[in-house]
């Protein structure tokens, strides 16, 4: 089994996976074949998979969401093996994944927004400073995910873009940014050159860390009082103010680098509070 596991990482590397996604497709794969007992070869065979694949629907402790994700991954196993000459058929592909209920992005609203400055104005002092309050628009200016951003050199920001090199699924893409923030993004580029080649770094001088930027955020979620602040709920913020300000959906499909434009579809679901305020204008 190990050396199934070994040519399965090595296959969705092949396929561009991040080592994020390779780590989360492993794991599901393990857990399913651990709870299920299920055998390689169950995966070619639709009532054998079926009668496995129950076993996770009727554990009440499971969402939806976590079933339909064992499914998933279980399908792009089932892909690795027929590729491996293992099975014939791709059982999981001919199973329909369980319902699950859409849940709408959560944004930071603008009071929230003041918040987090106000606690960067007081909290630090000199480069952490700079730095953070800089890493936090950065999010809000960009979209970008959090490892893209931890990834960012400062050769990769020129001409009003951000160049992302091997972003989600190993693609590339440029960001077009706005000048106000363009020319901040530049002046910090300069105050700090010289000292490391990636946009945002420790105090040590060294790349700034996934648990770094855990820190900042925890930091600031704790004193400015909010209950629910990561960088992916920047990410959310900045793609509904594009589609509250009617910036066109392909537009904000490839500012996000959204593989499929349904993704980008959530965040047409605009907030009621400005639903309503759009509504007071309406004259005819």
């Amino acid at each position: 089994m190990e050396n199934i596991f070994n040519k399965f990482k090595l296959y969705l590397k092949a396929k561009g996976n991040s080592e994020r996604t390779i780590e989360y497709y492993i794991w599901h794969t393990e857990k399913f074949l651990q709870y299920t007992e299920a055998k390689i070869s169950d995966y070619g065979n639709l009532k054998k998979f079926r009668e496995r694949y129950y076993i996770i629907i009727d554990r009440p402790s499971l969402s939806n969401e976590s079933k339909k994700k064992h499914l998933k991954c279980a399908r792009i196993f089932a892909d690795f093996l027929i590729e491996e000459e293992k099975i014939e058929i791709n059982a999981p592909r001919l199973i329909s994944p369980p319902k699950v209920q859409t849940r709408l992005p959560i944004i930071v609203e603008d009071e929230e927004i003041n918040s987090v400055f106000y606690t960067i104005d007081k909290r630090w002092s000199g480069f952490l400073h700079l730095r953070n309050s800089i890493l936090v628009e950065t999010f809000l200016y960009t979209g970008l995910r959090r490892n893209e951003l931890l990834n960012l050199k400062r050769e990769n920001i020129f001409e009003n873009k951000i160049f992302v090199n091997s972003g989600k699924g190993g693609k590339d893409r440029s960001i077009y940014i706005p000048d106000h923030f363009y020319e901040k993004l530049i002046e910090y580029i300069k105050v700090t050159s010289g000292v490391s080649e990636y946009l945002f770094y420790s105090v040590r001088k060294g790349k700034l860390s996934k648990s770094g930027i855990k820190k900042i955020f925890d930091e600031i979620k704790k004193k400015a009082g909010i209950k629910v602040l990561h960088p992916h709920r920047l990410r959310h913020t900045y793609a509904s103010r594009m589609i509250e300000q009617g910036i066109d959906i392909a537009v904000v499909k490839e500012q996000m680098g959204h593989a499929n434009i349904s993704t980008t579809n959530r965040y047409i679901a605009v907030r009621d509070s400005h639903r309503k305020a759009v509504i007071q204008n309406l004259k005819f």
